[in-house]
């Protein structure tokens, strides 16, 4: 009995399938992927956008915990930290050309753990949100960066600098957020013509 033991804990190593090495010979090559024009109104700002009653609660809510010192980091803000601090050692790396072979990046290259790329960069980055989307642009040899699909861009980017026009002209002229002030001010807005008719009627006594 004490001899089958060890004969069938090496019979189901070697079932067990072994773990291949990170292959990132694609990041090797111009980059394929292309900035759709989605990337100017990101899926984030679709969802939060929306005019409806789930999304105006949610604006109250958020006011409200801000208002009471109790707000936690949005992962919008926490997604633009993580690419912040990517594009930051990118920075570094494009310093040390030999260090940096890459010439483009995505999800996989960026955080899968037996990522060349990924062990670059102390600590590892971690995605924020599920939804997160992770992509590059230009060469990442030279001056390229990465982006969220999903949140866009780090608003003091200079990708979105260079594309501040383009990312309001696509968004609506009236948000979730713009009903929400709106809502928020309705009473003192009102206020001002109640007051108004009463002066009115006092002064012309």
């Amino acid at each position: 009995m004490k001899k089958v033991f060890p004969v069938a804990i090496f019979f189901i190593a070697m079932l067990l399938p072994i773990q291949a090495d990170f292959d990132h010979s694609a990041y090797l090559q111009e980059n394929p992927a292309t900035i759709s024009a989605d990337i100017f109104y990101p899926g984030f700002f679709k969802e939060t956008d929306a005019i409806n009653l789930e999304n105006i609660v949610n604006e109250f809510k958020h006011r409200y915990e801000f208002f009471v010192g109790i707000s936690n980091e949005s992962r919008q803000k926490a997604c633009f930290k993580t690419q912040n601090r990517i594009n930051k050692w990118l920075s570094r790396l494009q310093q040390k050309p030999d260090q940096l072979p890459f010439k483009w990046t995505d999800d996989q290259l960026l955080f899968h753990r037996e990522s060349p790329l990924n062990q670059m960069i102390k600590p590892r980055p971690s995605k924020p949100d599920d939804n997160c989307a992770y992509i590059s642009y230009g060469d990442l040899q030279k001056d390229g960066r990465v982006f969220c699909r999903y949140h866009g861009p780090e608003p003091q980017s200079e990708f979105y600098q260079a594309h501040a026009h383009q990312f309001t002209e696509t968004r609506p002229f009236i948000t979730a957020y713009d009903v929400t002030e709106i809502l928020i001010f309705l009473p003192f807005i009102m206020v001002i013509p109640v007051t108004w008719l009463i002066m009115k009627k006092f002064l012309a006594v």
